[in-house]
């Protein structure tokens, strides 16, 4: 039985104008039509050479309802007769390379590098809005969109800016917008820097205040009495002398005794040494 009046374009009524923003949504529907007429086999294969004629007609009505449905696209179909070489022409335009190519162009778009210079990503953004309007004009973004991208990249980032530029948006122009936010970058870096060198500062406030310090146990500068490494070596040797330590009244006794004129109270190894000398006269 012929059932390719079934194949119509009113069959397929309803469907969105094909462009390549929903042309995997427009190819979907077209295969499970082809599905339903037993036609998929043929829409890659192609007709069998030596087909008859009602094979041919149903191919011929088939070809004229795909056409149709390509809208404003079937300019790109001109003189292609069989279904396989429509599907494969449409699918070259929106499914292959260019499909993949607009929507990671769009990905791109919507998504910029807030880490970026603004004029980075204000260059980007035109350039591709150019890319996508090159490939499909219906899907090239507007300045309105090119602005709200920009806007949204920066968002956190200088966020007071952000939301002025939003109340104004409407009214400014995409350069306008790129040059509040290119004074709002420069203001955060001057901001970074300043910080920086205050830090700086008080480091090194804090290293010249370590350099005055005086030791009130030697008398030295650069350290206190606690860090102080003549009192950890005299204290050292206090415990090493125990309670049977010499003082410098008895040492200078003994010294005399030996015929020595002069001692430095301020030795105690001197003065222990001679004491043990002393005892083992």
């Amino acid at each position: 039985m012929d059932d390719s009046r079934d194949f119509t374009v009113q069959g397929l009524r309803g469907l969105k104008p094909l462009s390549q923003t929903n042309y995997i949504e427009w190819r979907d529907v077209i295969d499970n039509y082809l599905d339903s007429q037993n036609w998929v086999e043929y829409s890659k294969t192609g007709i069998p050479k030596g087909a008859n004629e009602e094979l041919m007609a149903k191919s011929a009505k088939i070809a004229v309802v795909l056409k149709t449905a390509a809208g404003t696209q079937r300019s790109y179909l001109l003189g292609l007769r069989t279904i396989k070489d429509i599907l494969s022409k449409l699918e070259e335009i929106n499914g292959g390379s260019n499909r993949g190519t607009i929507s990671d162009l769009q990905r791109q778009f919507s998504t910029p590098d807030s880490k970026r210079k603004v004029d980075d990503v204000a260059a980007s953004l035109s350039q591709l809005q150019a890319r996508i309007g090159g490939i499909s004009i219906e899907d090239r973004p507007t300045e309105l969109s090119k602005k709200d991208a920009l806007l949204r990249c920066y968002q956190e980032k200088y966020k007071t800016t952000i939301e002025t530029l939003r109340i104004v948006a409407g009214d400014y122009s995409f350069a306008q917008i790129v040059e509040r936010l290119r004074q709002a970058e420069f203001e955060a870096k001057d901001f970074s820097v300043e910080t920086a060198l205050k830090a700086s500062n008080n480091t090194s406030k804090g290293s010249d205040k370590k350099e005055n310090r005086k030791c009130y146990y030697c008398g030295k500068t650069g350290h206190i009495k606690p860090d102080c490494k003549k009192k950890k070596h005299d204290d050292n040797k206090k415990k090493s002398y125990g309670n049977n330590k010499p003082n410098a009244e008895s040492a200078g006794i003994a010294w005399k005794a030996c015929g020595v004129t002069y001692i430095d109270d301020d030795d105690d190894d001197d003065i222990y040494l001679f004491i043990i000398y002393l005892f083992n006269i």
